[in-house]
C-alpha cells in the first residue's frame, strides 16, 4: 500500500511539473519593450502602407494597420512576441502624441509627420 501512494505522489509531482513547463513555454513570454530600433522600423513601415490616408473606422484601416502589423512582425526584434494591429496604432499615436508636445528624442516622428502632413 505505501508503494501506491508514493507512486500517486510522484505522479502528481510529474503532473505540475508538467503543466508548469507548458505553461510557461505557451503563455509566458515575458514584457515587450520598445526600442528605438523597433520605433524606426514601425515608423518606416508605417511611411511605406500610409494607413492614415483612410477614413478613420473604416475596413480599409483596420486592414492597412494589419499589414503594418504583419509586415513588422518579420523584422527580428519582434519574432518573440508579435504585435497586433492595435499595438501599432497605439504606439503610433503614442508617438505622435509626444512629438507634439515636444518629448524627447522624437524627431524622427515629426519629420514623419511633416512629410506625410500629418501634423
Amino acid at each position: 500500500m505505501l508503494w501506491l501512494s508514493d507512486s500517486v505522489e510522484v505522479f502528481m509531482c510529474s503532473l505540475m511539473l508538467f503543466y508548469f513547463v507548458l505553461t510557461s513555454f505557451f503563455f509566458y513570454r515575458g514584457s515587450f519593450r520598445w526600442t528605438a530600433e523597433k520605433e524606426t522600423f514601425l515608423l518606416r513601415e508605417i511611411r511605406d502602407v500610409e494607413p492614415y490616408k483612410f477614413k478613420r473606422g473604416t475596413n480599409e484601416t483596420g486592414q492597412a494597420w494589419s499589414e503594418v502589423a504583419d509586415d513588422v512582425n518579420q523584422h527580428e526584434g519582434f519574432k518573440v512576441m508579435p504585435i497586433y494591429q492595435r499595438s501599432v496604432r497605439d504606439r503610433f499615436n503614442k508617438l505622435l502624441s509626444d512629438a507634439e508636445r515636444g518629448g524627447e528624442g522624437q524627431e524622427q516622428i515629426l519629420s514623419l509627420c511633416l512629410k506625410q502632413k500629418l501634423c
